[in-house]
């Protein structure tokens, strides 16, 4: 094992030959900053690549390499967004899931473009929680409670009266809030969840309606055409791990 006081002034002295630098604190406080906070449009302007040799090298092989990236930043992303009001819950085991599915890959190629997709789904995710963090402490009840029994059948006396709240009021509140019925919203994120299974899993189509809890599987088939214009046999025909 080499010694690693000769290495650090062997590999300095290299990159100060080659002129290579490691990314400026700065820019990586930057990159963290707008995913945590939501910004899709910064995080689009700024760019970002795991291709980028300002990371560093932590592996003479290229994929290796790129992976140890792909971990590292996962695990900050997953720190900050923790921060900044994502349920650590939610941070962690999507962070789990990744970390999953990268261990799959085999190409430099295929990781970073993981990564990117990695990275703008937490973006997402926050900038939704910003959203939702401007809503009326009984719509965010509603909007906890829907998110808490998406696998169910959720009506709207069910999120009523565990809310204490009156129905009529309830049902105006919240679409004045969030520009949704309690209903098409509960379709919208039952839908959001299909089509992940859809474009990421082998999971049979009447499974899926069942784990989603739609009150049949043509009521499922009915309102995934209606929200995304095809059926979900032809949607994961198209999509099926598009990312990968």
């Amino acid at each position: 094992m080499k010694n690693i006081q000769s290495e650090l002034l062997s590999r300095l002295m290299e990159q100060s030959d080659a002129d290579i630098t490691h990314m400026p604190m700065e820019d990586e406080f930057d990159f963290y900053h707008l995913v945590s906070t939501g910004n899709i449009m910064g995080l689009e302007k700024r760019g970002f690549s795991l291709m980028d040799p300002g990371l560093g090298k932590l592996s003479e092989d290229e994929n290796r390499n790129i992976l140890y990236h792909f971990i590292i930043s996962i695990s900050l992303i997953t720190r900050k967004c923790i921060e900044r009001g994502m349920a650590s819950e939610t941070a962690y085991t999507l962070s789990d899931l990744y970390i999953q599915q990268v261990d799959l890959l085999h190409s430099a190629t295929e990781i970073n473009r993981l990564h990117r997709r990695m990275v703008y789904d937490y973006t997402e995710r926050m900038q939704q929680l910003g959203r939702d963090n401007s809503y009326s402490r009984h719509v965010m009840s509603a909007l906890q409670y829907i998110s808490k029994h998406l696998t169910e059948t959720i009506s709207v006396d069910d999120i009523s009266e565990a809310l204490g709240l009156n129905k009529s009021y309830l049902c105006s509140l919240f679409k004045r809030e969030t520009g949704f019925t309690i209903g098409a919203w509960i379709e919208k994120k039952k839908n959001e969840l299909a089509v992940d299974y859809l474009m990421n899993t082998d999971i049979p189509y009447i499974d899926i309606s069942n784990a989603l809890g739609f009150r049949s599987y043509s009521y499922f088939i009915q309102t995934f055409k209606k929200l995304n214009g095809t059926t979900p046999a032809r949607y994961r025909k198209n999509n099926y791990k598009r990312y990968l």
